[in-house]
């Protein structure tokens, strides 16, 4: 990554603000990708990166969504142009460079809060599915209007997602990220229980015990796909698991 203050000259907030993005552990792949998609439509129209008064006027001019994942992205670059100018610093620098770094990092905060976003007023209720309609979702997964028997692989990697996300509670990324490595046993008293290592937002790792039910088609597809790499596959025209979804 470019260094803010040894090279100001060349210095370009574009590339710096999307390898700062890229380069962020803590965030996740789909996330990378909005706030990238989020710096680049803004950059089409052709104003800077760095220019608080333009990030503020086209904030003003999307979607409620689409400020927001700018205004994130402008603070990943903001927080990385600060760290960058602070690693610089060294004993003995003269007054003008630390007047000079001291001056990236005021600008740094400006573009913080560049792009203001309205804050939704009481709470939204949570609408969660009730054991009725799960029932009916892993009954559609085995109506095919085709009746080819092949799609029978289609519907069980289709049920185990859905048991994955509602039994198991995982996100969407988080279910397709998962590996059958994740898959462990653990010792609970004088039994053995099925638990999955899952790596979620924020890089967060937690442990997420699951019922025998899940476990056991957790299993039974293993069987079907190799019992390695990623759980969830995608299945192409002859169904043949991929790689991934």
């Amino acid at each position: 990554m470019q260094n803010a203050l040894t090279n100001p000259a060349n210095f370009d907030p574009q590339t710096f603000a999307l390898e700062a993005i890229q380069n962020n552990p803590r965030l996740q792949p789909s996330t990378k990708h909005q706030y990238t998609k989020a710096i680049k439509n803004y950059l089409a129209t052709g104003a800077s990166l760095t220019n608080p008064e333009a990030l503020s006027a086209y904030a003003g001019t999307v979607g409620t969504s689409t400020a927001a994942f700018l205004k994130a992205a402008v603070r990943t670059l903001a927080v990385e142009v600060a760290h960058e100018v602070k690693s610089g610093a060294r004993v003995g620098m003269s007054g003008q460079e630390a007047r000079d770094m001291q001056a990236m990092i005021y600008r740094a905060d400006a573009l913080q809060d560049a792009i203001k976003t309205k804050a939704t007023k009481g709470s939204k209720a949570h609408t969660w599915l009730n054991q009725s309609q799960v029932a009916d979702l892993l009954r559609a997964c085995d109506r095919r209007k085709s009746g080819n028997p092949d799609a029978a692989i289609v519907a069980q990697r289709d049920r185990l997602a859905i048991g994955l996300l509602v039994a198991a509670g995982l996100r969407r990324e988080e279910a397709v990220n998962l590996k059958f490595s994740d898959i462990q046993l653990q010792p609970v008293g004088d039994k053995m229980r099925t638990v999955l290592n899952v790596t979620g937002k924020g890089a967060k790792d937690r442990i997420i015990p699951i019922s025998d039910q899940l476990a056991n088609a957790l299993s039974a597809w293993g069987a079907v796909v190799g019992g390695s790499g990623f759980v969830l596959r995608s299945l192409g025209r002859n169904k043949q698991a991929g790689e991934s979804m």
